[in-house]
């Protein structure tokens, strides 16, 4: 009988590490999960920008009028707005640019939200998703400024105001802060980790509507 109770001892006794292990294991992996969903947040806001960039250079080549991006917060960014223009000329006007829609009968633009300002989850493809925001949480941040040739940020294009690009149909691009043509050189988009200080990528655009993407050390 004594060896009976001893032999149920030694097994709760191991239950119970098994479960401490368990339990250790699982939260390692939710931090790994966790983690790693922030990078690949980094990785596909980078691969999404960059395809926005292209498809709105696209659009204003073959359709022959201006396209636009906005990107709304500047250097906080809250979301992304890929607009249509009503003619070939860029205008400064918001209300010239005209929003896409998700839906022919739908009445929600399409967007890229990284911050739920808005309470909105949207990518290029979903009205509602956990992409870039997981349970309220944003899981990247992006922060867009207007630099110079010498890749310093032009004055007024530092991302205090929302930061619209322009593509016009010969495929060059212009720049705006808020309402404001200003003469930059290129628009830059950094995108980061939303936690902790580490490698980031940057979505280059030129004046001359090049086009790309690179890792920086931070």
């Amino acid at each position: 009988m004594l060896s009976k109770i001893r032999h149920i001892g030694m097994t709760l006794i191991e239950l119970m590490t098994v479960i401490a292990i368990i339990a250790l294991l699982a939260g390692i992996m939710i931090n790994f999960v966790s983690g790693s969903r922030e990078v690949n947040a980094q990785v596909d806001l980078s691969n999404d920008v960059e395809t926005l960039f292209q498809a709105q250079r696209v659009r204003a080549t073959s359709m022959n009028v201006a396209t636009y991006i906005i990107f709304h917060g500047g250097n906080e960014v809250t979301s992304i707005e890929p607009r249509i223009g009503g003619s070939s000329i860029c205008s400064p006007n918001d209300i010239e640019r005209y929003p896409i829609r998700y839906t022919l009968n739908g009445d929600d633009n399409v967007a890229i939200d990284i911050k739920n300002d808005n309470n909105k989850t949207r990518t290029l493809d979903s009205t509602e998703s956990n992409k870039y925001i997981y349970n309220t949480r944003p899981l990247t941040k992006a922060s867009a400024t207007l630099r110079n040739m010498n890749n310093n940020a032009v004055e007024g294009g530092d991302g205090k105001n929302d930061i619209v690009i322009c593509f016009q149909p010969n495929g060059q691009a212009a720049f705006f802060a808020g309402n404001s043509m200003l003469d930059a050189a290129m628009l830059v988009v950094d995108i980061k980790h939303v936690n902790i200080d580490s490698n980031y990528y940057s979505v280059e655009v030129t004046g001359l509507g090049s086009i790309r993407t690179y890792q920086q050390a931070n």
